[in-house]
């Protein structure tokens, strides 16, 4: 995984977005051997923190690096300078987010992000600086698991299945439910401005055991360690919207979580961004992320080639499109576009192609050809290119960066 930097960003009244040391980075912690011990990552943060989408990044790499033991929430406390939407910010924050954060030894006045880790205390502290966050979840990955649990849910109703595999030790477990939405894109400042179109990803919105029930039910056990409970639900018309139910088991007294399970309701699966997609160099040998800069020194004759592959996990319709905020004056350098062997040369302006049908599991040769005319010809350009899923939500973003090595073409050529 790649190192992340951080910046100092300028402070808010009464709080400030956490920095992180430049030599406190993210770095992969190791694996743990196989557990069956789910972990719950709650992610304090705010559209208005600059430094909130590093957090989000480290927790999606935590997420990415053991997808079957963590499960990501990301709480907006309401109240705070971060989370407010004023007139046009995303409505994220929620009291309930809030009365987490408080009872976790948050305020007004603490910096976000923070992130706790299974309601549980991490070196003395429940709030953690997200450069401990992949070391206290694999810390808890090694706990033996004691409990397994199961949620199903539909778009009216959630049932959970609990079963103790190690002999109760406790009577006093806890079930509590959430309704988490995924991919929305909204607004989001970064340390380089406001993102218009960001993918804000596992965005708690409220909980399933009754307003204002932050640590959830009393869940009994029958004589074969077994439980099930239940409940019911509205939603808002699930068009465009991504929802899952999270449902985490607790010790009633301290909170501390004892195993977790999440599910995705319903036909509107949550996009899976960015580890939907694979986009490797034509040789499949170098995998790049989202936003990844992938530089083309190939330059022929005023001509350069971009080659790369695209794999979709899931079968999909995508589209290709270019970033329309880019610079007018190379609206033009990019004349054809070839997927599927099909080459298009009116890809101009805000060019807009799709959608493409990708057959799960499935890997397509794409190319951009771009000619740049002699007279600018100098410092390398970077063309950002978009893909995005044919409903519109940003997939990923890759920036291009052209090196112009161009040699005129000679009568021996």
């Amino acid at each position: 995984m790649k190192k992340i930097l951080f910046a100092l960003v300028a402070i808010f009244a009464f709080a400030a977005c956490d920095v992180i040391k430049q030599d406190d980075r993210f770095e992969p912690v190791g694996k743990s051997e196989t557990s069956e011990r789910r972990v719950l990552l709650m992610d304090f943060t705010g559209w208005r923190c600059v430094n909130c989408p590093d957090a989000a990044e480290n927790a999606r790499q935590i997420a990415e690096a053991y997808p079957e033991n963590c499960i990501v929430v990301s709480m907006h406390p309401e109240g705070m300078t971060f989370t407010d939407p004023g007139t046009e910010g995303p409505e994220f924050a929620s009291k309930e987010a809030m009365d987490y954060f408080k009872a976790f030894g948050g305020s007004l006045g603490t910096g976000l992000p923070k992130g706790v880790i299974d309601m549980k205390k991490y070196r003395g502290e429940y709030l953690n600086s997200f450069d401990r966050w992949a070391a206290a979840v694999l810390n808890r990955m090694n706990d033996t698991a004691r409990y397994t649990l199961e949620v199903k849910a539909d778009e009216y109703s959630y049932t959970v299945n609990a079963e103790c595999i190690q002999g109760l030790t406790s009577s006093n477990e806890h079930l509590l439910v959430w309704l988490v939405e995924d991919s929305i894109v909204a607004p989001q400042l970064t340390q380089q401005g406001e993102e218009h179109e960001y993918m804000h990803r596992h965005v708690f919105r409220r909980c399933l055991n009754g307003d204002g029930n932050i640590w959830g039910e009393f869940l009994a056990f029958d004589f074969d360690d077994k439980a099930t409970a239940s409940g019911e639900f509205t939603l808002d018309p699930l068009v465009g919207k991504h929802y899952v139910v999270v449902a985490a088991l607790i010790d009633g007294e301290t909170h501390e979580v004892l195993q977790c399970a999440e599910t995705e309701i319903g036909a509107a699966a949550p996009v899976k961004n960015p580890g939907f997609f694979t986009v490797t160099d034509e040789n499949n040998e170098i995998e790049y992320k989202n936003n990844d800069t992938i530089y083309v020194s190939h330059f022929e004759y005023g001509e350069m080639v971009s080659h790369f592959n695209v794999n979709i996990d899931d079968q999909s319709a995508v589209d290709f499109c270019l970033d329309e905020e880019r610079d007018p004056a190379f609206a033009d350098y990019i004349y054809s576009m070839c997927v599927f062997g099909e080459c298009r040369t009116d890809f101009t302006g805000s060019g807009h192609w799709g959608p493409f049908e990708f057959g799960q599991g499935e890997t397509y040769p794409v190319q951009h050809h771009v000619m740049i005319p002699d007279e600018d010809l100098g410092e390398p350009q970077t063309i950002p290119v978009k893909i995005i899923f044919s409903n519109g939500n940003p997939l990923a973003t890759m920036n291009l960066v052209f090196i112009y090595q161009y040699t005129p073409q000679t009568d021996e050529d």
